[in-house]
Protein backbone atom coordinates (compact mmCIF):
# COMPACT_ATOMS: atom_id res chain seq x y z
CA UNK A 1 0.00 0.00 0.00
CA UNK A 2 2.17 2.09 0.83
CA UNK A 3 4.46 1.55 -2.50
CA UNK A 4 1.02 2.48 -4.62
CA UNK A 5 1.09 5.64 -2.55
CA UNK A 6 4.49 6.88 -3.28
CA UNK A 7 3.97 5.72 -6.66
CA UNK A 8 1.12 7.98 -7.33
CA UNK A 9 2.12 11.23 -5.58
CA UNK A 10 5.13 10.92 -7.51
CA UNK A 11 2.89 10.14 -11.07
CA UNK A 12 1.41 13.22 -9.63
CA UNK A 13 3.96 15.46 -9.04
CA UNK A 14 5.49 14.24 -12.47
CA UNK A 15 1.79 15.81 -13.97
CA UNK A 16 1.92 18.81 -11.81
CA UNK A 17 5.29 19.98 -13.31
CA UNK A 18 4.21 18.98 -17.28
CA UNK A 19 1.28 21.34 -16.73
CA UNK A 20 3.40 23.93 -15.36
CA UNK A 21 6.04 23.58 -17.70
CA UNK A 22 3.09 23.40 -20.78
CA UNK A 23 1.77 26.85 -19.25
CA UNK A 24 5.18 28.79 -19.25
CA UNK A 25 5.92 27.57 -22.82
CA UNK A 26 2.57 28.83 -23.98
CA UNK A 27 2.36 32.37 -21.84
CA UNK A 28 6.75 32.46 -23.48
CA UNK A 29 5.10 31.62 -26.86
CA UNK A 30 1.51 33.75 -26.47
CA UNK A 31 4.56 36.87 -25.25
CA UNK A 32 6.28 36.43 -28.42
CA UNK A 33 3.17 36.67 -31.17
CA UNK A 34 2.02 39.71 -29.07
CA UNK A 35 4.64 41.34 -30.07
CA UNK A 36 4.16 44.02 -32.51
CA UNK A 37 0.54 43.56 -32.27
CA UNK A 38 0.08 46.65 -29.72
CA UNK A 39 1.19 50.41 -29.73
CA UNK A 40 3.33 48.97 -27.09
CA UNK A 41 7.12 48.40 -27.63
CA UNK A 42 9.35 46.05 -26.04
CA UNK A 43 12.92 46.72 -24.69
CA UNK A 44 15.14 44.02 -24.36
CA UNK A 45 18.75 43.48 -23.19
CA UNK A 46 21.31 43.40 -25.44
CA UNK A 47 23.96 42.12 -22.97
CA UNK A 48 24.24 38.28 -24.88
CA UNK A 49 24.80 40.15 -28.26
CA UNK A 50 27.55 42.09 -26.85
CA UNK A 51 28.84 39.22 -25.35
CA UNK A 52 29.19 37.56 -29.14
CA UNK A 53 29.83 40.98 -30.82
CA UNK A 54 33.10 41.36 -28.65
CA UNK A 55 33.93 37.55 -29.20
CA UNK A 56 33.75 37.88 -32.74
CA UNK A 57 35.22 42.03 -33.63
CA UNK A 58 38.41 40.22 -34.22
CA UNK A 59 39.56 36.48 -34.14
CA UNK A 60 42.80 35.52 -34.06
CA UNK A 61 44.27 33.65 -36.19
CA UNK A 62 46.89 31.14 -35.12
CA UNK A 63 48.79 30.51 -38.66
CA UNK A 64 50.00 33.56 -38.85
CA UNK A 65 51.68 36.29 -36.25
CA UNK A 66 50.11 39.76 -35.86
CA UNK A 67 47.30 38.49 -38.05
CA UNK A 68 43.49 38.59 -37.40
CA UNK A 69 40.25 38.44 -39.19
CA UNK A 70 36.56 38.49 -38.09
CA UNK A 71 33.72 41.10 -37.65
CA UNK A 72 36.07 44.32 -37.37
CA UNK A 73 38.52 43.55 -40.50
CA UNK A 74 35.35 42.60 -42.64
CA UNK A 75 33.33 45.96 -41.80
CA UNK A 76 36.63 48.08 -42.17
CA UNK A 77 37.35 46.96 -45.35
CA UNK A 78 33.76 47.17 -46.96
CA UNK A 79 33.99 51.07 -45.20
CA UNK A 80 36.90 51.51 -46.56
CA UNK A 81 35.69 50.50 -50.20
CA UNK A 82 32.91 53.01 -49.86
CA UNK A 83 35.61 55.76 -48.72
CA UNK A 84 37.90 55.07 -52.08
CA UNK A 85 35.03 55.57 -54.46
CA UNK A 86 33.25 58.20 -52.58
CA UNK A 87 37.29 60.44 -52.56
CA UNK A 88 37.45 59.06 -56.15
CA UNK A 89 34.49 60.85 -57.48
CA UNK A 90 33.28 64.10 -57.59
CA UNK A 91 33.21 66.48 -54.21
CA UNK A 92 33.30 69.85 -52.97
CA UNK A 93 36.92 70.12 -51.04
CA UNK A 94 37.59 72.35 -48.31
CA UNK A 95 39.27 76.01 -49.10
CA UNK A 96 43.30 75.51 -49.52
CA UNK A 97 42.75 71.79 -50.60
CA UNK A 98 43.78 70.30 -53.98
CA UNK A 99 43.47 66.35 -53.14
CA UNK A 100 42.24 63.49 -50.73
CA UNK A 101 43.12 60.46 -50.74
CA UNK A 102 42.35 57.33 -48.89
CA UNK A 103 45.19 55.67 -46.71
CA UNK A 104 43.78 53.28 -43.76
CA UNK A 105 41.09 52.66 -41.54
CA UNK A 106 40.50 50.47 -38.78
CA UNK A 107 37.26 50.65 -36.36
CA UNK A 108 39.64 49.21 -33.59
CA UNK A 109 39.90 47.04 -31.21
CA UNK A 110 36.78 47.61 -29.05
CA UNK A 111 33.43 46.87 -30.57
CA UNK A 112 30.59 49.57 -30.33
CA UNK A 113 27.92 49.03 -27.76
CA UNK A 114 24.22 47.81 -28.02
CA UNK A 115 23.12 49.31 -25.41
CA UNK A 116 19.57 48.27 -26.45
CA UNK A 117 16.98 46.62 -29.05
CA UNK A 118 13.09 47.96 -28.71
CA UNK A 119 11.48 45.98 -31.07
CA UNK A 120 8.37 48.34 -32.83
CA UNK A 121 6.24 46.32 -35.24
CA UNK A 122 5.93 43.05 -36.54
CA UNK A 123 4.01 42.92 -40.14
CA UNK A 124 3.57 39.24 -40.57
CA UNK A 125 1.99 39.61 -43.84
CA UNK A 126 5.35 40.40 -45.48
CA UNK A 127 7.59 39.10 -42.96
CA UNK A 128 9.21 41.76 -41.65
CA UNK A 129 10.41 42.77 -37.96
CA UNK A 130 10.74 46.40 -37.21
CA UNK A 131 13.18 47.57 -34.19
CA UNK A 132 15.27 50.29 -32.81
CA UNK A 133 18.68 50.00 -31.50
CA UNK A 134 20.57 52.12 -29.17
CA UNK A 135 24.10 51.89 -29.92
CA UNK A 136 26.89 53.65 -27.71
CA UNK A 137 30.48 53.84 -29.59
CA UNK A 138 33.36 54.82 -27.85
CA UNK A 139 36.17 53.18 -30.24
CA UNK A 140 39.55 53.62 -31.22
CA UNK A 141 38.22 53.91 -34.76
CA UNK A 142 40.98 55.70 -37.20
CA UNK A 143 40.70 57.22 -40.42
CA UNK A 144 44.06 58.11 -42.42
CA UNK A 145 43.91 60.79 -44.91
CA UNK A 146 46.59 61.98 -47.75
CA UNK A 147 45.81 65.63 -48.13
CA UNK A 148 47.46 67.68 -50.34
CA UNK A 149 47.63 71.46 -50.41
CA UNK A 150 46.33 73.85 -53.75
CA UNK A 151 48.75 73.92 -56.30
CA UNK A 152 48.62 73.71 -59.84
CA UNK A 153 50.31 69.90 -59.62
CA UNK A 154 49.57 68.75 -55.92
CA UNK A 155 51.89 65.57 -56.98
CA UNK A 156 54.98 68.28 -56.36
CA UNK A 157 53.63 69.28 -53.19
CA UNK A 158 53.80 67.84 -49.64
CA UNK A 159 51.39 65.75 -48.51
CA UNK A 160 49.93 65.87 -45.10
CA UNK A 161 48.52 62.27 -43.73
CA UNK A 162 45.76 63.29 -41.33
CA UNK A 163 43.99 61.00 -38.89
CA UNK A 164 40.53 61.10 -38.12
CA UNK A 165 40.47 59.13 -34.73
CA UNK A 166 38.39 58.81 -30.75
CA UNK A 167 34.86 58.58 -32.24
CA UNK A 168 32.55 59.20 -29.42
CA UNK A 169 28.77 58.91 -30.26
CA UNK A 170 25.23 58.12 -29.47
CA UNK A 171 23.54 56.57 -32.20
CA UNK A 172 19.71 55.11 -33.04
CA UNK A 173 19.03 52.68 -36.17
CA UNK A 174 16.27 52.00 -37.28
CA UNK A 175 16.42 48.22 -38.46
CA UNK A 176 14.16 46.31 -40.45
CA UNK A 177 14.78 42.50 -40.71
CA UNK A 178 12.67 40.86 -43.23
CA UNK A 179 12.83 36.93 -43.32
CA UNK A 180 11.97 34.33 -46.07
CA UNK A 181 10.79 30.72 -46.49
CA UNK A 182 14.50 29.46 -47.43
CA UNK A 183 17.56 29.30 -46.62
CA UNK A 184 19.56 31.57 -45.21
CA UNK A 185 15.83 32.57 -44.28
CA UNK A 186 17.14 36.29 -44.49
CA UNK A 187 16.38 38.12 -47.61
CA UNK A 188 17.57 41.74 -46.58
CA UNK A 189 18.40 43.62 -43.04
CA UNK A 190 18.11 47.90 -43.79
CA UNK A 191 19.88 50.17 -41.22
CA UNK A 192 19.31 53.72 -41.40
CA UNK A 193 19.94 56.13 -38.61
CA UNK A 194 16.88 57.27 -36.75
CA UNK A 195 17.96 61.11 -36.79
CA UNK A 196 19.78 62.82 -39.51
CA UNK A 197 23.06 64.26 -37.50
CA UNK A 198 23.79 62.23 -34.22
CA UNK A 199 25.67 63.78 -31.76
CA UNK A 200 29.53 62.96 -31.89
CA UNK A 201 32.72 63.89 -31.30
CA UNK A 202 36.44 63.09 -32.62
CA UNK A 203 39.44 64.25 -32.90
CA UNK A 204 41.49 65.44 -36.13
CA UNK A 205 45.16 65.58 -36.02
CA UNK A 206 48.38 65.67 -38.13
CA UNK A 207 49.96 62.30 -38.37
CA UNK A 208 53.16 62.55 -40.51
CA UNK A 209 54.58 64.53 -43.41
CA UNK A 210 55.58 62.72 -46.77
Amino acid sequence: VLALVVNTILCLSYIFLISCRKSELLGYHNAIASIGQSPMSYLESSMWLNTIMNNVWRVNDNTKSDSFGGLEPYLASFAAASLVESLSGSYKKPNGVAHVSFNSFTLGKTPPILRGITVLKVDRDLSVVYMTIDVGVLMEAELLLDVSPSSLDYKMVPTTTLSINSLDAELQLDVSVKSIPTYPYISNVNVSLTHEIPDFSLRIEPRSQK
